[in-house]
């Protein structure tokens, strides 16, 4: 793949024979873009099917808000549908980015329920699933003080307080443990030193080599360190479905080709 930004095209043309990637996830993904689309085509292209689903504040069961952004759940999203339509073709996928629903106040039987339904429907794709669990060992050296900054400046909404917090996320991460099991996917523990100040954000200088694990499963140093200067370029593309200020928007998928032949969808 050059070190240029890919075209964005209305349609682009979709290899049948290509390798699918699907990642699932919510600010992890939005703000690792750039570097997720380049380690996937350095991966599984050329010709490669990314198809993503993320977003800051992403809820896996509910529509999400962000200021004057909503976006469907992941579970209703057309990721699913379109994802569907295509032929069946090898697939790789990685789920991340469980907490939200955590601080949202859901109980762990509606979270494990809703992260159990997307591990089914991808083995129905019959891909090799990692799944990314809670990053529990930083979250758990939060203070009181720390925690409320953070959940009022990540989701004002919230009313949940640290003791209910981690005690719910320990449960969560248990039983996503016991979902990986079940259906066959690779449980991922997040490493505590990729996290700095803020305990569920990947540090920028640590998030190329969380982001190579959760995608190939590669523990090595990388030999070099890729620029993700296109980032904020593939943020700014309209994705299949969300609402600005209340008004809908809509793009065809996949709305991004590469120089190397991938194609990129968003939902």
């Amino acid at each position: 793949m050059a070190d240029v930004p890919g075209n964005a095209l209305p349609s682009p043309t979709l290899d049948a024979n290509a390798h699918r990637l699907i990642v699932i996830g919510a600010s992890n993904v939005a703000q690792s873009l750039g570097r997720i689309i380049y380690l996937a085509d350095e991966a599984y292209g050329p010709r490669m099917n990314l198809m993503i689903a993320g977003g800051r504040g992403r809820s896996f069961g509910s529509p999400s808000y962000l200021a004057i952004r909503r976006l469907p759940s992941i579970l209703e999203c057309e990721l699913w549908n379109a994802a569907s339509a295509q032929p069946q073709r090898t697939t790789t996928a990685v789920v991340t980015d469980i907490g939200n629903d955590i601080l949202y106040g859901c109980d762990v039987e509606t979270i494990v329920g809703w992260v159990s339904e997307c591990l089914a429907r991808l083995c129905g794709f019959d891909a090799k699933i990692t799944l990314v669990g809670l990053p529990l060992t930083r979250v758990r050296r939060l203070s009181a003080a720390a925690f409320y900054f953070f959940r009022t400046f990540l989701i004002p909404r919230s009313r949940m307080n640290l003791q209910r917090t981690l005690a719910r996320a320990e449960e969560v991460d248990w039983r996503l443990r016991e979902a990986a099991q079940q259906y066959g996917a690779t449980f991922v523990e997040p490493d505590p030193s990729w996290y700095g100040v803020d305990p569920i954000h990947l540090r920028a200088r640590h998030a190329q080599a969380a982001w190579r694990r959760y995608l190939t499963g590669v523990t090595t140093a990388p030999q070099r360190t890729i620029k993700a200067s296109n980032s904020l370029y593939y943020q700014a593309i309209t994705p299949h479905e969300r609402w600005l200020m209340g008004r809908r928007q809509q793009r065809a998928q996949p709305s991004i080709q590469l120089t190397s032949g991938s194609v990129v969808s968003l939902y």
